[in-house]
């Protein structure tokens, strides 16, 4: 049964990466779970960069294509998709806050 673990525990990683979606949660709690389960399944980088895509929200991939700031790296995309998410919610409280003024 030992033998077999570490090969379950990196499908089942994999499996997981597959479905995880960032939907509702935020940010940093979707990208620690995300590079968590890259780590376990042991996935490329280019693989690791196309999971994250598909599975951040919409409107950061558009954001990361639109200011040319796609990475090549899993922690560098990481990071890009962190920090273009962080800027979207200023600007939508900065917003929300100068609509209602």
């Amino acid at each position: 049964e030992g033998l077999f673990r570490p090969q379950t525990e990196m499908d089942r990683a994999r499996a997981t990466l597959q479905n995880l979606k960032q939907e509702t949660s935020g940010v940093n709690h979707f990208i620690t779970c995300f590079l968590s389960l890259v780590t376990q399944a042991e996935i490329s980088d280019e693989h690791g960069v196309y999971l994250l895509e598909q599975n951040s929200k919409p409107e950061i991939t558009t954001q990361m294509y639109i200011t040319g700031q796609r990475k090549a790296y899993i922690q560098a995309m990481a990071m890009t998709i962190t920090e273009t998410s962080h800027a979207q919610e200023l600007y939508h409280i900065q917003f929300r806050h100068q609509g209602s003024a």
